[in-house]
């Protein structure tokens, strides 16, 4: 009896502490998005639930999908090229021993700027016959002369002593002797000129880039010695280049030839419009081509010659049905594949893939993609593929 009655107080404790509490049984927070279905990777299909506050934080505005007929265009592949006329060479202007110019030392692919000085020259001379032994009889012949000078104002001066002679005389007896001095000096040098390099002037002739751009060859190297009109450097301006499109002759009287034209690279991303300008007519006989040219800017020389791209050409009187959505819902994985996200009930975002076929004017026309009057979302699309893959806000 005793110990039943010490037994009940116990279980007591027990069912107390079992009991469920407020706080635990309260109701956990709805987290702001909810990914449902497969997630993981780019390509996996995953729709997102997000809560009314989530949306509006994020900025989700959509724009129904529309089916219209537009203009049919045609991809081609294009390479980039050096525009006739901006890749300048720069040659030597008379023959002579190359010298550097101020500053680092020119080596390809460096800058330089119009007007720079790249080079100079130290002309070489003709080579008469018998150089050193003229030179050292007008040597002796100088030095002969001072001597007479010498006499002439010894002479004048003890006139003059002697109140026999006037002071002009020996004027001109003074300047006789400066005359032939520097007339010797310039002998005695000119004769150490040519017996250290017979050929060398004693001047320079400065060498400056005709046009700013980027450096393609360098032929020579300073204490070289050059002939006159030898090649010296290859200045490419690249600030704008050429895009070159070949078409098969066969299509190329049903194509347009707009004015300007969009330009991407090979993944398919948009690079900048190009406009067309007027250029040599090439075509290619070998593969049944014929050149268009178009010119595009080349900021911050990101483009290379010779690279590859793509150029899409309006096809003449053809149009065609395309799903239409505003540019903005289109996103790119990072391998080149196009999605879009569509708004569902519920406040469901189902990600979509899509095959796009171009874009013009801010709209982006589709081959396959979400059905008509479908809502893709505009505003919010990127925020909404962060949210999807952890990065979002």
């Amino acid at each position: 009896m005793k110990f039943a009655m010490c037994l009940w107080p116990l279980l007591a404790i027990l069912a107390g502490c079992a009991a469920p509490s407020p706080k635990s049984t309260a109701e956990k927070p709805m987290p702001p998005a909810k990914i449902e279905g497969k997630k993981g990777t780019e390509a996996d299909l995953a729709s997102l639930v997000l809560t009314p506050e989530a949306e509006q934080r994020l900025g989700i505005k959509t724009a129904a999908v529309v089916v219209g007929a537009a203009p049919e265009y045609k991809d081609f592949a294009a390479d980039l090229m050096l525009p006739v006329g901006r890749s300048l060479p720069v040659v030597a202007p008379v023959s002579g021993t190359l010298l550097a110019g101020p500053g680092p030392s020119l080596a390809v692919g460096s800058m330089v700027q119009s007007g720079q000085l790249l080079y100079s020259v130290s002309p070489l001379l003709p080579l008469p016959r018998d150089l050193r032994v003229t030179a050292e009889a007008d040597l002796e012949q100088a030095k002969t002369r001072v001597d007479t000078a010498n006499l002439r104002l010894a002479r004048a001066d003890k006139m003059l002593k002697d109140d026999v002679g006037t002071v002009r005389a020996q004027e001109d007896a003074k300047n006789e002797l400066d005359l032939a001095t520097s007339a010797s000096n310039a002998a005695r040098a000119r004769l150490e000129q040519i017996q250290r390099a017979p050929l060398v002037a004693d001047v320079s002739i400065t060498i400056t880039a005709p046009q700013a751009g980027v450096l393609r060859q360098v032929l020579s190297a300073p204490g070289q010695v050059i002939a006159g009109g030898a090649p010296l450097l290859e200045i490419a301006d690249l600030r704008r280049l050429w895009v070159r499109t070949p078409v098969f002759a066969g299509e190329a009287h049903t194509l347009l030839t707009p004015s300007s034209v969009s330009v991407r690279s090979l993944a398919g991303q948009a690079i900048a419009t190009a406009v067309a300008v007027q250029a040599p007519p090439t075509a290619d006989p070998l593969a049944s081509t014929v050149d268009l040219y178009f010119e595009i800017p080349n900021t911050n020389s990101r483009l290379h010659p010779g690279e590859r791209v793509l150029v899409q050409l309006p096809v003449r009187q053809s149009t065609r049905e395309f799903i239409q959505v505003p540019s903005a819902a289109v996103l790119f994985d990072i391998h080149g594949g196009a999605w879009v996200y569509e708004q569902k009930p519920d406040h469901r975002f189902l990600k979509r893939r899509i095959e796009l076929d171009h874009s013009s004017g801010g709209i982006a026309f589709l081959r396959r993609g979400p059905e008509p009057r479908a809502l893709v979302v505009t505003d919010g699309a990127a925020e909404l593929w962060g949210t999807e893959f952890g990065v979002g806000k």
